[in-house]
C-alpha cells in the first residue's frame, strides 16, 4: 500500500475510536469520518509548517483504515476479487501471486488474530507454527 500512513495519524485514529467508544463493526462511517478527519489534520499541520504534505488522502485514509479496523498490509489483497491466495510464508513476508508484501512484525503479529477470529471469503486454514532455535 502506498503511499504509508505516517504512524503519528495512525495512532490518533486509533485514540480517537477509543476515546469516542467507537465499535468499528457497527459503525464504519464515524470511523471512516474520524480517519479522513485526522489524515486532513496532518496535511494541514505540514502545510503550516512546511513539511510535505500526504499527496493522496483517499489511499492513506484506506491504509489507516486497513491498520486500525482491517487487516493491515493484507487488506488490499482481501478486497481485491481477482486473488485467491494469499500466503503468509515467513513472520514478515506475505506472497500473493508472485508479488511479496514486506510485513513488520508488529504489524504480522496484530493481524493473525483478526483473521483467525472472522470468517473472511476464502479462508480455509490457519495453521501457527512455531520453531524454537
Amino acid at each position: 500500500m502506498t503511499p504509508a500512513a505516517p504512524p503519528a495519524v495512525v495512532e490518533r485514529v486509533r485514540d480517537r475510536l477509543r476515546a469516542e467508544r467507537v465499535d468499528t463493526s457497527r459503525d464504519a462511517s464515524a470511523a471512516l469520518s474520524i480517519a479522513r478527519d485526522e489524515v486532513r489534520r496532518h496535511n494541514d499541520f505540514a502545510l503550516a509548517r512546511g513539511l510535505a504534505p500526504i499527496d493522496d488522502e483517499a489511499a492513506c485514509v484506506r491504509e489507516v483504515l486497513a491498520r486500525v479496523t482491517g487487516y493491515g498490509p493484507l487488506q488490499a489483497y482481501l478486497d481485491d476479487p481477482t486473488v485467491e491466495e494469499v500466503w503468509i510464508n515467513a513472520p514478515e513476508r506475505a506472497l500473493q501471486d508472485m508479488t511479496t508484501t514486506y510485513l513488520p512484525p508488529t504489524d504480522l503479529g496484530a493481524v493473525v488474530p483478526r483473521v483467525a477470529a472472522r470468517p473472511i471469503r476464502g479462508l480455509t486454514q490457519y495453521v501457527v507454527w512455531h520453531t524454537r532455535h
